[in-house]
């Protein structure tokens, strides 16, 4: 999906590398199944939150940019009825050659962003999502934020007992 809409739509058109990521996510586990092999890795997505965003808010895309690309985008990312866009706020944790690696770790539960109302003061069932996944905190040996946005890196720590804790305490980052 990446390159179609890159080849079609100028780069500051597409909302972010994180929508190309999620839609990776989507297409893949698109199907009601969040875990799948592949080679010798099992890959898990537990999905933190989704939402829907007035696809206004990407301003700067032309309504073309939307429309040459509905056949990648609909139903799944945008409903043009709505004009509204599709966002599932999730994790990656790939097991491979004897690691538990979590790839962004989402949101996180209590932040203060009033600037992204959307994200303020979460109050998740992600950690629960990740334990019924069957992943325990401690036996993450390494987690991969793809990049340093608010929605990726969330969960890097916890608030426990009025302090921020590291969530995968082992975990190499």
């Amino acid at each position: 999906m990446a390159f179609r809409l890159n080849e079609h739509v100028p780069s500051r058109y597409v909302c972010s590398w994180d929508c190309v990521i999620c839609s990776w996510w989507e297409r893949i586990f698109n199907g009601g199944t969040n875990r799948i092999q592949l080679g010798s890795a099992v890959v898990t997505r537990v999905v933190e939150w989704q939402f829907e965003l007035r696809s206004a808010l990407f301003d700067q895309t032309p309504a073309s940019g939307w429309q040459d690309n509905a056949d990648l985008l609909v139903p799944t990312f945008v409903n043009p009825d709505t004009d509204r866009w599709r966002v599932a706020i999730q994790s990656g944790v790939i097991e491979v050659d004897g690691l538990t690696v979590v790839v962004d770790t989402g949101a996180g539960n209590g932040r203060q962003r009033p600037h992204m109302p959307a994200l303020d003061h979460l109050d998740t069932g992600f950690l629960d999502d990740v334990r019924a996944a069957g992943f325990d905190y401690n036996d993450v040996d390494v987690v991969i934020n793809t990049h340093i946005h608010s929605d990726h890196v969330g969960w890097n720590t916890k608030l426990e007992n009025g302090t921020w804790v590291p969530t995968f305490p082992n975990a190499a980052t």
